[in-house]
C-alpha cells in the first residue's frame, strides 16, 4: 500500500512539474560558454557536464562531429562558415574533424560547449 501511495505522488508531481523537467535540457543561455581551440584535426573533446558541443569552422570545405555512433557531418563547399552541434553527456568524448582548407580567408575552428539548464 505504502509503494502504491509512493508511486501516485511521484506520478502526480512528475505530471504537474514535466515542462519544468523537460526545459532543464534545453541550452543555459547564460551560463558561461567553454571555448576550445583545436590544434590540430582530427581530435576529441571530453564533455565537463551535460549540454551541447558546438564546432564552428572557417574556410574548411567540411567538417565533422560525433559522439559515439552518433554523428553529423557538414560539408559547404560555397561557403567559408559552417556550425554543427550535438547534446552530449558530461564524461563523453566528442570526435571532431575538419578538412579541405579552401584556398581564401584565414582558416578558424573552435568547439564551443554551453551546459544545460538542469546542469
Amino acid at each position: 500500500m505504502l509503494k502504491q501511495l509512493i508511486s501516485l505522488f511521484a506520478e502526480k508531481s512528475i505530471k504537474n512539474r514535466s515542462e519544468w523537467i523537460g526545459n532543464q535540457a534545453m541550452p543555459d543561455d547564460a551560463a558561461e560558454r567553454i571555448v576550445y581551440t583545436p590544434q590540430s584535426s582530427p581530435g576529441e573533446y571530453i564533455a565537463p557536464f551535460d549540454g551541447y558541443a558546438t564546432l564552428y569552422t572557417r574556410c574548411y570545405e567540411w567538417a565533422q562531429i560525433w559522439n559515439g555512433n552518433r554523428g553529423v557531418l557538414i560539408s559547404a563547399k560555397g561557403t567559408t562558415y559552417q556550425r554543427i552541434q550535438m547534446a552530449v553527456s558530461k564524461g563523453s568524448k566528442v570526435g571532431y574533424e575538419f578538412q579541405e582548407p579552401l584556398v581564401d580567408g584565414p582558416k578558424e575552428a573552435v568547439v564551443v560547449f554551453v551546459p544545460t539548464i538542469g546542469t
